[in-house]
């Protein structure tokens, strides 16, 4: 007995080495309702009470700056205030709610400056004239304004070919995050013909500096969607007036007697939130490329997903490099799936990781149910060479219902290796795999506890994770 003691005492020792609390939440005994990584941005909400028929009281609300780490500020409110966007400057936008959580009619939007103080609201934001399409994010919240780009309602559907010579109708609209004025500008995107026009235009992100819209053609022309050769893709980039100021055209070429183009969802995949899930809706053509710009490296990381042919067989994720000058940098090829998988509804979110040394990938082939030889891997983001390599035999997607309407927890259970009360978010089912100190934490938790996990990985690799026990009720915001 002694000596399973000192062993129990080592292990619990080893396990306290190998991460780091960062800093008490503080909001232990209440409800953690919203966890929002952003960068280096931490901003989680709690409350008393809650739920599907009933109000949400004594909320708290709060910004941390994990580069220091501190928190910054707390906003506190009786009523309910749900966190809408917020950026890393300070500043937050949240929104009132007078009625039931999940029902509630949002009558206002406030500002929160950087010091947790409120700078004015805005009664009815312009950019509900914008259009979004499949494959954006409503609202992007930069240094200096709230900004939403899409096309005018009514004026450019995705899912129908653009008629006769008639540009694609766009609007830009940008809020003050001080002064709060508005403003709502029109800007033009070419026509589109060919096949292209059956996936139209996309937009890639949006920075400070601008934002990028992504449009495609195929060859050979008229092809169907398995007899693609290549895939031109055309990279547009608007500065924040709506004016063009950038122009790049990558072509992805693949051999047509190893591969073929599959679905997927590739970023930017249609983005919706959900509590603490984010799902990802398909795109409108087989044949998919997509691009993921990297302003701080001044990057670009072209991405598709390929099907095997004949002895071929597999599911691969291409991927290129190239630097803002247009200099293609490295071009890699990986089997992540030892199988073909749904060629037609393939559910496959390539969400990439950049980190200063590592691209990390986690594509899953799941929603709700289980899934066989999910692989995490990375490609080193100087040579491309793949170097983590590490599969999930089973994962298994969950929805944990707390007692709480509102705290629900979605992610996956891994089987046959953690307990089945442990339930992680994709990040933390990366960190797992990449990181030995995360995985001894994890599987050295007790069994009995159910706990849900969600993570983000900083751009210097740093691994911050919230350990949310809605049971009792303690929270915990870690560091590997």
């Amino acid at each position: 007995m002694k000596n399973i003691l000192i062993g129990f005492t080592f292990l619990f020792t080893s396990m306290l080495s190998s991460q780091n609390q960062v800093l008490d939440l503080g909001v232990d005994n209440k409800d953690l309702t919203d966890i929002n990584f952003e960068g280096s941005i931490l901003v989680i909400k709690a409350s008393e009470g809650g739920g599907a028929y009933s109000k949400e009281g004594d909320v708290e609300i709060k910004y941390i700056d994990l580069s220091q780490p501190k928190i910054l500020y707390t906003v506190t409110s009786e009523k309910d205030k749900r966190i809408l966007h917020f950026n890393q400057d300070g500043e937050i936008v949240i929104s009132n709610t007078d009625s039931f959580v999940g029902y509630g009619s949002n009558k206002a939007a406030i500002f929160i400056d950087g010091n947790g103080n409120e700078i004015g609201e805005v009664e009815k934001f312009k950019n509900v004239d914008i259009d979004w399409l499949p494959g954006t994010r409503m609202t992007y919240f930069k240094k200096d304004y709230l900004i939403s780009v899409g096309p005018l309602d009514k004026g450019y559907d995705i899912k129908q070919k653009n008629k006769g010579d008639e540009p694609a109708e766009w609007l830009l609209y940008k809020l003050n995050n001080t002064s709060l004025q508005e403003a709502l500008m029109p800007f033009e995107l070419p026509t589109l013909v060919g096949k292209e026009d059956e996936i139209g235009y996309m937009l890639m992100d949006v920075t400070d500096t601008g934002f990028y819209v992504l449009s495609k053609t195929f060859l050979p022309e008229g092809a169907k969607d398995d007899e693609y050769e290549s895939q031109n893709l055309i990279l547009k980039k608007y500065d924040l007036e709506g004016k063009r100021v950038d122009e790049k055209s990558f072509t992805v070429q693949i051999d047509k007697s190893k591969y073929r183009f599959a679905k997927a969802a590739l970023p930017q995949g249609a983005y919706q939130k959900m509590g603490n899930k984010s799902t990802f809706a398909m795109p409108t053509s087989a044949a998919t490329g997509s691009v993921k710009v990297d302003e701080e490296s001044q990057s670009y990381y072209l991405m598709s997903v390929l099907l095997g042919k004949e002895d071929n067989e597999g599911t691969f994720l291409h991927v290129k490099k190239y630097s803002f000058s247009g200099e293609k940098q490295w071009e890699q090829t990986h089997k992540f799936v030892d199988k073909v998988v749904g060629r037609s509804l393939l559910e496959t979110p390539i969400q990439p990781i950049i980190t200063n040394d590592k691209i990390y990938f986690f594509p899953k082939d799941y929603t709700f149910k289980s899934s066989k030889k999910n692989e995490v891997f990375s490609m080193n983001v100087v040579s491309g060479v793949v170097e983590t390599q590490k599969k999930y035999d089973v994962l298994k997607g969950s929805l944990k219902r707390t007692e709480i309407w509102h705290s629900l927890a979605y992610g996956s259970i891994v089987e046959g290796e953690l307990s089945d009360n442990l339930l992680l978010d994709s990040k933390t089912l990366i960190a797992f795999r990449i990181n030995n100190n995360v995985k001894e934490y994890l599987a050295g938790l007790n069994p009995e506890e159910e706990i849900y996990f969600n993570s983000h990985i900083g751009r210097d690799g740093t691994i911050y994770m919230v350990q949310a026990d809605y049971r009792s009720k303690i929270y915990k915001l870690l560091s590997f």
